[in-house]
């Protein structure tokens, strides 16, 4: 079924709405698409109660939300509707012999890696929490990096720079669960690097805590 919505802006700008199974859930999701004169296509992902609360805006208002919305949440979010679950893209940057390569972790091949759980507190959440999600140590062994940077990009494109030396077992976790619910991206998701910040002090520092970086979506690794 079609929701259309349609705006008057200078005759040249449509909207409207396609609902969609929520991969993240068990019920719909609502991709609001944004076409303007520009050729741009602007997109959102809303829940049936997000949509309905959408639908009683004005229709100035709701452009003016797909507009300054998108800039931030970009079109992941509707592309992970369209896609069934997360996918971490990684691309591995080789200087000599100088090769790009590029992999995708889906969220089968993450759950065929034997993920592991935890649980802790956090500085961003109330109560303790269960993560699930494999050992960043694991995806670089996989990889066989032994060496390198790796810098870690979020949706809203914050990113973040570690050595490869500093991904030990029983160290960074790649969640893709919290409390056995997939992370979407209004949770934090579709993954966040966690460490067990109960389970030792020196998990418990500055450093740690702003390279727990959420809503990641992509990978590159320079060695």
């Amino acid at each position: 079924m079609l929701h259309s919505i349609f705006w008057p802006l200078k005759s040249t700008t449509i909207g409207f709405v396609i609902p969609c199974p929520d991969p993240y859930t068990t019920g719909q999701v609502y991709i609001l698409y944004a076409f303007v004169s520009t050729g741009t296509v602007w997109n959102l992902c809303f829940t049936e109660k997000e949509f309905g609360k959408v639908m009683n805006f004005s229709r100035l208002s709701i452009l003016l939300a797909c507009f300054v919305l998108a800039l931030f949440w970009r079109p992941a979010l509707s592309e992970a509707c369209e896609n069934g679950g997360p996918v971490l893209s990684i691309t591995v940057i080789t200087q000599s012999p100088e090769a790009i390569s590029e992999v995708n972790f889906k969220l089968t091949d993450l759950e065929d890696m034997a993920p592991v759980q935890f649980m802790t507190n956090t500085p961003w959440t109330e109560g303790v929490q269960e993560f699930t999600g494999i050992w960043m140590s694991q995806i670089l062994d996989a990889l066989n990096i032994r060496t390198g940077v790796v810098q870690m990009t979020a949706i809203n494109d914050y990113s973040i720079s570690l050595d490869v030396t500093e991904f030990e077992q029983g160290g960074a976790l790649l969640a893709f669960k919290r409390n056995g619910e997939l992370l979407s991206p209004r949770k934090k998701g579709p993954f966040w690097l966690v460490w067990n910040y109960d389970s030792n002090p020196a998990f418990r520092t500055e450093s740690i805590y702003s390279n727990s970086i959420w809503q990641l979506d992509r990978v590159t690794i320079s060695r």
